[in-house]
């Protein structure tokens, strides 16, 4: 997922077919998901932008990939998912497999140094 020019309040594409509102809804409402997960998340962790460095309490450190790094100093910045130029369905499942791995390390499940970028 190419994020390099994102910052927050820039507006994404939007999807003007039949059921795009239906479909645009489950999509929303995944990515505020994920945006909660990283709410309750975010006070525990640091993440260092310069150098792509998350690190989780008590001493776990995790090198991030761009596109993860992006997201998540995209999110610290206030930005929203939704505003991701291009947004869809496959790029939230990649979102949703990112803040997994995220979430398994913050709880202590996750063993590679290296979370695997969005």
């Amino acid at each position: 997922m190419r994020l390099a020019a994102l910052r927050p309040g820039a507006a994404g594409s939007r999807a003007g077919r039949p059921g795009a509102a239906r479909r645009g809804a489950a999509l929303q409402a995944r990515l505020e998901r994920l945006e909660s997960l990283h709410r309750g998340l975010a006070p525990w962790m640091l993440f260092r932008p310069e150098d792509s460095v998350l690190i989780l309490p008590p001493n776990r450190v995790y090198k991030l990939g761009g596109s993860g790094a992006q997201v998540l100093s995209f999110l610290g910045k206030g930005g929203s998912l939704a505003d991701i130029p291009g947004m869809d369905a496959e790029k939230a499942s990649d979102l949703e497999r990112f803040f997994a791995e995220l979430e398994a390390a913050s709880a202590g499940r996750f063993d590679s140094a290296s979370l695997r970028a969005a």
